[in-house]
């Protein structure tokens, strides 16, 4: 059975206002001749399929046109090339026409528009590819060389030119190969020959090893001088795009041995996707006081996210450009020394007005930071806590993974100073894998006998995961182990350690408060409970030393990460920290 016939039978959910399509379309884009040489070079290709089904069987799972009868060339140059819907293969009036360089047409006198041609576009589906172990399609003229045994189908899926077609319109045997993206799930055009730009997106020409995202609904494709357009065939949220996004991930189980990535960055293109230079900002993923945080795909497919931050007076510029200067000057160190890269790193930054200067207004700003927390943030993990099947072996493993992060941000001379659910991003829960978000707080302590940073109440931190000396005396790194505890207790057992988050319990002002003291009696009461329930081995043990109320005894990030608890989590990563999948012992809660 091929791979197009195992995607058929996909079972899909239905409401009761939903209507099933009597056949399931596998198609997912299409690739419309846009200028007069695509066109006759389209219509070259459909003669040689009529001629010779069995010979081209392969080349014609890609090829829809209207058989009906060959069309003039000036129809075909009028027809739609943009998709408006999902009509039937052979349907010419859901386009709107394109424009095109006349320069690109040598031959579009009125005499050559009265060619009749066959009118038609390629349809990008999912076929199985000639080329199976690489998972893409090859488009180009095809090719053989000579002595060995023939191609099958000439060595490529996507048919573009016959041989006599190919020298003249530029096109190479094994002109590009068209595949998934497997960090992002984009679509993807990558350039095979080196030192060759006969290929374009978008006018923009690259060779290989270079590799363009198709992330946009609509774009212009150029394979030497034939000129394509590439429009999505559904619209996000219909159910169409459902069922494609179904298939989608079926192919990328069975060809890829891969799990699709999110649909933050592997969705179907949205017209309300915001092009940000190289970017493409897609769904959001969070939002707070300082703004939105946004996924975005790069044209090189890579993926990162961006905190669209809005500087609209001098006190909010100021705090934007230093949590701009701090992610810079820990960008090259954390190169070198997060090594299983577990904190946030900073990749651009976009200004709206070009200017990294305020002078006044609004306007926004764009942080672009890796990687991108596709899951969300611990807070998330929490609130779904029973519903999404993590096991208390792989909580303890997230556990370990932040410890690493501050570990390398302590071993910088860093302290992170707003350790929080929030402020921890997910980046993957199978396999597990967790992120240092938001350094915009962090303060460079360095690495005297000693340093440490003078309080300024009220402005850094949030109540709840404040340690006790933060607010009232000089403090160090102690105080983001304090706060990973506070986070670790609700991570593992499942409930907030404290209830009580509205007010600092700790700062001396409210030593003479009733209110604040029998808090305090509670917190002592959870913690001496904490530490009684606690066994060798266990993670109470742990958290019950990350929350030490004097801070010189509380434990230090890289001696928890020595303890027994973590023995059963050898680390196994690939060379770009992504965890491998692996059995973890199971621990008791």
């Amino acid at each position: 059975m091929s791979f197009r016939d195992r995607l058929r039978p996909l079972p899909m959910a239905t409401s009761p206002t939903s209507t099933v399509p009597d056949e399931i379309s596998d198609v997912f884009a299409e690739l419309i001749p846009s200028n007069t040489n695509a066109c006759i070079a389209f219509s070259h290709v459909v003669s040689q399929i009529r001629a010779d089904e069995l010979g081209h069987s392969h080349h014609a799972k890609f090829v829809s046109f209207d058989s009906s009868s060959k069309h003039p060339l000036s129809h075909a140059l009028a027809a739609p090339t943009v998709p408006t819907a999902s009509p039937s293969p052979l349907s010419h009036d859901y386009y709107i026409t394109s424009t095109t360089d006349d320069e690109s047409k040598p031959n579009s006198d009125a005499i050559r528009e009265q060619e009749q041609v066959w009118v038609g576009r390629y349809r990008l589906c999912f076929v199985e590819p000639i080329n199976v172990s690489k998972a893409s399609w090859r488009i180009g003229a095809g090719r053989h060389k000579v002595g060995e045994p023939p191609r099958p189908f000439r060595g490529v899926d996507i048919w573009l030119v016959t041989t006599l077609d190919a020298k003249l319109y530029n096109v190479r045997g094994m002109h590009a190969l068209l595949s998934f993206s497997t960090e992002s799930g984009v679509l993807q055009l990558q350039a095979i020959h080196p030192g060759d730009s006969r290929t374009k997106v978008d006018q923009v020409s690259f060779a290989r090893p270079k590799t363009q995202a198709l992330n946009r609904r609509v774009c212009s494709v150029w394979f030497g001088n034939l000129e394509y357009t590439l429009a999505y065939t559904t619209k996000p949220g219909t159910f169409e795009d459902q069922l494609l996004q179904e298939q989608k991930s079926f192919f990328f189980q069975n060809m890829l041995d891969r799990t699709l990535p999110p649909p933050l960055t592997s969705g179907t293109p949205s017209d309300t996707d915001i092009i940000l230079g190289d970017w493409t900002l897609r769904a959001i993923t969070g939002q707070g006081a300082f703004g939105t945080v946004s996924a975005a795909v790069h044209q090189d497919t890579s993926v990162a996210a961006v905190k669209t931050l809005i500087r609209k007076n001098r006190s909010t510029a100021t705090s934007i450009a230093k949590e701009v200067q701090i992610l810079r000057r820990l960008r090259p160190l954390l190169e070198t020394e997060d090594v299983n890269k577990r904190v946030v790193r900073f990749v651009e930054v976009i200004y709206q007005s070009n200017s990294e200067t305020y002078h006044s207004g609004a306007e926004n700003v764009w942080l672009l930071i890796k990687p991108l927390a596709f899951e969300g943030t611990f807070e998330r993990l929490m609130q779904l806590d029973r519903s999404i099947g993590m096991g208390i072996s792989e909580r303890i493993d997230l556990l370990q993974q932040v410890l690493q992060g501050l570990d390398c941000l302590h071993r910088l001379g860093w302290v992170h100073r707003d350790i929080k659910p929030q402020n921890l991003g997910l980046v993957s829960l199978s396999p597990p894998r967790a992120i240092v978000l938001d350094i915009g707080s962090a303060f460079e302590i360095g690495h005297a006998t000693g340093a440490a940073i003078k309080p300024t109440p009220g402005c850094f931190g949030t109540l709840g995961y404040l340690a006790p000396e933060m607010e009232w005396q000089s403090y160090n790194t102690a105080v983001d182990v304090w706060a990973l505890g506070v986070v670790a207790f609700q991570l593992l057992q499942g409930e907030p350690l404290f209830t009580q988050h509205c007010v600092n319990i700790w700062k001396k002002d409210y030593d003479q408060m009733q209110d604040c003291l029998k808090v305090r009696r509670e917190h002592g009461e959870r913690l001496s409970t904490l530490r009684k329930n606690a066994e060798t081995g266990a993670w109470r043990t742990l958290v019950a030393r990350m929350l030490h109320v004097d801070a010189d005894k509380r434990v230090k990030a890289v001696v928890a990460l020595q303890d027994a608890l973590f023995e059963s989590l050898a680390v196994n990563e690939n060379d770009d920290g992504i965890p491998i999948p692996r059995k973890i012992a199971r621990t008791s809660t």
